[in-house]
């Protein structure tokens, strides 16, 4: 993810225990350094990683998590420029296949426009993310 001179990596992991782990971190010089690691969700999610800068430098990322019932939810979350992350939102409930693939996200710089693939309708579903400043 990358805006001016603002670059991000989203990455998916395990931790020392095999729990799935989301990390995130920001380069404000064009990926020269980074910051430390950030976790942005652990323990329940599969993965399938999207993510986007916005213009006053905080991201907008989003992944398939796993709920309670057994089914899967897109979910997302602001991250501010500080580091500070939100509490995650669910956007959408999806179906648990690899047909459902990875969502997409993209930025007009204030608002995050995301798509998935919404098998039980069979369409491309997408919503937009609107960011408001506390």
């Amino acid at each position: 993810m990358a805006r001016g001179s603002q670059l991000a990596v989203l990455w998916f992991t395990q931790d020392e225990n095999h729990q799935p782990v989301i990390k995130f971190a920001r380069s404000q010089d064009q990926g020269v350094s980074f910051s430390e690691p950030i976790v942005i969700d652990q323990g329940t999610n599969i993965g399938r990683l999207a993510g986007t800068c916005l213009e006053d430098g905080s991201a907008v990322v989003a992944w398939f998590d796993v709920l309670e019932n057994d089914k899967l939810a897109l979910k997302a979350c602001l991250i501010t420029q500080d580091g500070k992350v939100d509490e995650a939102i669910k956007v959408a409930d999806v179906v648990d296949s690899r047909r459902s693939g990875f969502p997409t996200l993209a930025s007009d710089g204030k608002r995050a426009i995301i798509s998935w693939t919404d098998l039980d309708n069979e369409v491309v579903g997408s919503a937009v993310i609107e960011v408001r400043k506390q």
